[in-house]
């Protein structure tokens, strides 16, 4: 089923479920605990299915990504020329920055989308050190935006705070700041 109208989009509905596997994905890659068969490194990013009803989209599967794809050789010289274009200056050199998808693994889960099912969008953290300065870390970045336009896909950030009860989660329509959509956990 292809998305119609992303625009009219006024909510999307995550399980708490749903919600915890992203946060366990996150926290668990933030403090170094690594899966056998993924990329070795602080950076938690996935895949969200779902559906749409009417004017609301509801997450049904939660995909979290294994192998980053930024570190391949035709990649990483245009991922790096982004991030010293458009980064915020942070703690990771630019070479650790950023993920970019695996194209085969995006197919493998492309695949496994019934009809009814569509790619709604990705996920992604910050946390506390993603970066220096002031800007909020649960907006997303010039460079987020950048890395999302013209995708036609949400993107959640999700911000792990050092005070667990602090983290948040928000989406946006092509990781822009003015396109925020309402988050309702349920």
């Amino acid at each position: 089923m292809k998305m119609e109208q992303r625009y009219t989009i006024r909510k999307i509905l995550i399980s708490k479920g749903n919600l915890e596997k992203i946060e366990n994905h996150c926290i668990r890659k933030l403090k170094g605990i690594y899966k056998d068969n993924e990329t070795k490194e602080k950076q938690a990013f996935g895949i969200l299915i779902g559906e749409q009803i009417k004017n609301t989209l509801k997450i049904t599967k939660v995909i979290p990504l294994r192998v980053n794809y930024r570190y391949d050789s035709h990649v990483s010289e245009r991922m790096n020329r982004l991030i010293k274009k458009y980064a915020i200056p942070g703690g990771l050199n630019i070479e650790e920055r950023a993920w970019a998808i695996n194209p085969v693994e995006i197919a493998e889960i492309l695949k496994g989308i019934s009809n009814n099912e569509i790619f709604i969008g990705t996920y992604h953290m910050h946390h506390d050190k993603s970066w220096k300065g002031e800007y909020p870390k649960e907006l997303p970045t010039k460079l987020d935006g950048v890395l999302a336009e013209k995708s036609g896909l949400y993107n959640f950030i999700i911000y792990i705070n050092s005070d667990k009860s602090k983290n948040k989660v928000r989406a946006f329509y092509e990781s822009k700041v003015e396109n925020e959509i309402h988050v309702v956990k349920c």
